[in-house]
């Protein structure tokens, strides 16, 4: 909930809030997740101003 509330308060965009999805993803380690599934929504209905996912959480955050 803070991430999303640093963001409102800041006056993200959309393409900044998709693009950093996983920072704001409180779901366990190790369980299914859905930012990549939503981007890529997001980059067919929006192909001129695709988004990348960034700040991925655990272990491949180390790798980005």
């Amino acid at each position: 909930q803070g991430v999303w509330e640093q963001w409102i308060r800041e006056g993200r965009t959309v393409h900044y809030v998709l693009s950093h999805l996983p920072q704001a993803n409180f779901d366990p380690e190790f369980f299914r997740t859905h930012e990549q599934a939503i981007a890529d929504t997001f980059n067919q209905h929006f192909p001129d101003k695709p988004v990348r996912l960034w700040g991925k959480k655990g272990l491949f955050g180390l790798f980005q």
